[in-house]
């Protein structure tokens, strides 16, 4: 058996010490149609990503899952680059924020799109 990381898999052996639900970046659905928040800048993020991880491993965690939906900002990209800079085990989620939280209109305009056809 085998563990996904956004570095590829590995050996569940070399989980070790694991943060079980982290979030590198988040943005509640919609954050991405506010236009007066300042543009992404990565640079930033992974600096402060990188200090994070540095603290982290002090304390002897070698694993971290990002539980970030893919509408709430997930972005396997930036965690594999991360990831990479630290020699750091980063596990991805899969999925979708819940409607009960403001889930995108997508999926409530699914239903009615259906009735439709």
């Amino acid at each position: 058996m085998q563990i996904q990381t956004v570095r590829g898999p590995f050996d569940p052996d070399q989980l070790g010490r694991t943060l079980m639900h982290e979030h590198f970046i988040f943005g509640y659905p919609g954050y991405n149609g506010d236009h007066t928040m300042a543009p992404f800048d990565e640079g930033i993020y992974l600096r402060k990503s990188n200090e994070i991880i540095e603290a982290v491993k002090k304390q002897g965690f070698k694993t971290i899952i990002d539980v970030t939906p893919n509408d709430c900002g997930r972005n396997p990209s930036f965690l594999k680059k991360v990831a990479e800079a630290n020699d750091f085990h980063i596990i991805c989620s899969t999925g979708y924020y819940y409607e009960g939280e403001g889930a995108s209109v997508y999926f409530k305009c699914l239903g009615i799109i259906k009735m439709r056809l």
